[in-house]
């Protein structure tokens, strides 16, 4: 699979805050970048808000493209931590997966899962080149999510020379991936829904993102910054 991400050249580095959306403060049709919050990848198609069972969740519209991508501006640049969403899959051949230490050259770490054969999951931990492709790290079974079902991922980061990846499936611990070769630094963060193009379109629907930074972390790097600056 490949998915190119936004030129992140075009974005500004803001400070590193918790971030959370619900998506209920949007009107339902609108983009999430309708918000300021999120930036869209050029290379993909929309998401857009849409009505369910009395709240507000984002489809995907994958148009003529393999991947539906985006980048939350509003959690800004930040490294040791965690960033989450739910995701209710429709179809075999569609990822799912939460994106994090985004760097400007496009690179950026993955977690999620694929559809083989609904219910059947495979999940992942990977990271993602400047052109899009992905490099598993780790991949195991995932949980079972049938039609109609919702699955909450978490991914949490941790390390400078040795990135520690963690990945877990509705709160339980899926796997784990030590890389210490492409050792990604800080950067941003968000989410990202594929198909496989040799299976029908599939439905995919995404909820309740949120991103949790680590205190210790942002405090050692803030002291690192000053030290730079002495």
């Amino acid at each position: 699979m490949v998915f190119r991400l936004l030129p992140l050249v075009l974005l500004a580095a803001s400070a590193a805050a918790d971030f959370s959306d619900d998506f209920e403060s949007y009107t339902p049709g609108q983009d999430p970048e309708a918000s300021g919050d999120w930036l869209r990848s050029e290379y993909g198609g929309h998401a857009w808000v849409a009505s369910l069972g009395g709240g507000q969740v984002l489809e995907a519209a994958f148009e003529d493209s393999l991947a539906v991508g985006y980048v939350c501006t509003a959690a800004g640049d930040w490294d040791d931590g965690s960033v989450g969403m739910s995701f209710s899959p429709d179809g075999d051949g569609a990822y799912c997966c939460v994106l994090a230490r985004m760097v400007t050259s496009g690179e950026t770490y993955a977690g999620g899962l694929v559809t083989v054969m609904q219910p059947v999951t495979t999940a992942f931990l990977a990271y993602v080149n400047a052109s899009g492709d992905f490099e598993v790290l780790w991949s195991g079974f995932g949980p079972f999510v049938s039609q109609g079902e919702w699955v909450d991922l978490e991914m949490t980061l941790e390390g400078s020379t040795d990135v520690v990846l963690t990945l877990y499936c509705d709160g339980s611990l899926a796997g784990t991936a030590t890389d210490a070769v492409h050792a990604l630094g800080p950067g941003l963060s968000g989410f990202a829904m594929l198909r496989d193009p040799e299976e029908v379109v599939p439905g995919v629907s995404a909820d309740d993102f949120e991103v949790v930074l680590d205190p210790s972390s942002l405090e050692s790097r803030t002291f690192a910054q000053i030290k730079r600056l002495l």
